[in-house]
């Protein structure tokens, strides 16, 4: 057997120089330094890796009530222990810069700057995903972050995976201390500045849907799916965001339809019992009835148009036939319009993505403001024809809702530029 080895197979160092292995850091270098904050940060390197060194302003560097929130942040950090959270090394003295959180070194980008790159839908979703693995993982620790922000999430340069960094405003639940409200204004659920409201975690899921958002421009090229989660993480009321990370990131998952039908919705109203008419040639007055599980009301459903389209269902209550052919005829009147008004702001939407002189950011803007508006137009057109607290209210909203998906559908079918559904 040969054992000669030839230079051609043998690995080596392409560089002759010896690294020299200091246990002191070296090479320090002020990488950043808030302008209104009290922190700056330092890449130094130490036994041949970088480090990340975050420190108190100088003229801080003393003051025992911002040392005492430095070790807040390191006491919290360094018991956290997960792929997409910066590591806490250790907290030490460190000459020249005083008292030090120790972290690891991240190569790569702030989300600010990542998006900027015009990342797929497919890698903004999958980075979606990633944030709300790592703020269940917070709140399981019973740890709100406080300052979720853009800034605040780096993007790795190899695997482009999520980092979440900066917990100087973050707070734990056996903390009794530095309770104050913190965060970036933008980001900050307004129950943070409410003395009466004690936070837990849907006040950062408030930043991760305006984060969402932000992730979910240019209109065309985003995701009516993230879109809809973003605006009901980020609503002022939390009781009527989503409940926790792990529901945000089951909603971003799930592979149902969001518009419900008027037969499910009948089917969930009454319990599964849905009576209806004999068969399309009966009388209009006969009508076959039976119990309800609500009292005093009848839900019918016409057997003969139901199987056509939705826009031909009737859901009426212990209502003559004149009431019901009224009913049906303001119905199709509603469908017509919503499909007409959604088509002519569509249209307009058209015109604007192609304008290259209105701005990227202006285009966006309309795109994203589109939708409420038609779908405020939409509730405007069916308060005329229903009382807002009423069950047509919500049947008929329903209904028209669908519509005007179906018919943005249809239309970017047609005009794949515009928008990029998944």
């Amino acid at each position: 057997m040969n054992t000669n080895t030839t230079e051609s197979s043998t690995s080596l160092w392409f560089n002759s120089e010896s690294p020299y292995l200091s246990k002191e850091f070296t090479d320090i270098t002020l990488i950043y330094q808030s302008a209104k904050g009290y922190t700056a940060l330092y890449r130094a390197s130490r036994m041949g890796k970088y480090f990340m060194l975050k420190a108190l302003i100088p003229e801080l560097s003393e003051d025992m009530f911002y040392r005492s929130a430095l070790q807040k942040e390191f006491d919290i950090g360094y018991r956290l222990l997960h792929p997409y959270v910066v590591q806490t090394i250790g907290m030490e003295e460190v000459p020249g810069i005083g008292l030090c959180i120790v972290l690891e070194w991240i190569e790569g980008q702030t989300l600010r700057k990542w998006l900027t790159c015009h990342p797929s839908l497919q890698e903004r979703l999958r980075i979606a995903r990633e944030l709300c693995e790592v703020l269940s993982y917070l709140h399981a620790q019973g740890i709100l972050h406080r300052d979720l922000k853009p800034e605040n999430i780096m993007i790795t340069t190899n695997g482009s995976f999520v980092k979440l960094i900066d917990f100087g405003c973050s707070d734990a639940d056996n903390y009794k201390i530095l309770k104050a409200p913190a965060g970036t204004r933008h980001y900050a659920a307004p129950e943070l500045f409410d003395p009466n409201i004690i936070p837990d975690g849907r006040a950062d899921l408030f930043a991760l849907g305006i984060i969402f958002k932000e992730m979910n421009t240019p209109w065309w090229k985003g995701s009516w799916r993230l879109a809809h989660i973003g605006r009901k993480c980020s609503r002022k009321e939390r009781s009527r965001r989503y409940n926790s990370a792990q529901e945000v990131n089951k909603a971003l998952t799930s592979t149902k339809v969001r518009t419900i039908s008027l037969i499910t919705f009948v089917l969930l109203l009454t319990g599964g019992l849905v009576w209806r008419m004999e068969q399309k040639n009966s009388a209009p007055n006969q009508i076959t009835q039976a119990p309800t599980l609500i009292k005093d009301t009848l839900y019918i459903v016409r057997t003969d148009t139901i199987i056509q389209q939705h826009t031909d269902t009737v859901l009426v209550g212990k209502k003559n036939y004149i009431e019901q052919q009224k009913e049906k005829k303001e119905l199709q009147k509603l469908i017509a319009f919503t499909r007409e008004y959604t088509l002519q702001e569509m249209k307009k939407a058209s015109k604007i993505a192609q304008d290259t002189s209105i701005s990227e950011i202006d285009r966006a803007a309309y795109g994203n403001n589109m939708y409420f508006a038609i779908e405020n137009r939409i509730k405007k057109e069916v308060s005329q024809i229903a009382n807002p607290n009423s069950l047509e209210y919500t049947t008929y909203l329903n209904l028209a809702i669908t519509q005007m998906t179906q018919t943005m559908k249809e239309y970017n079918a047609k005009h794949p530029y515009i928008i990029n559904k998944p």
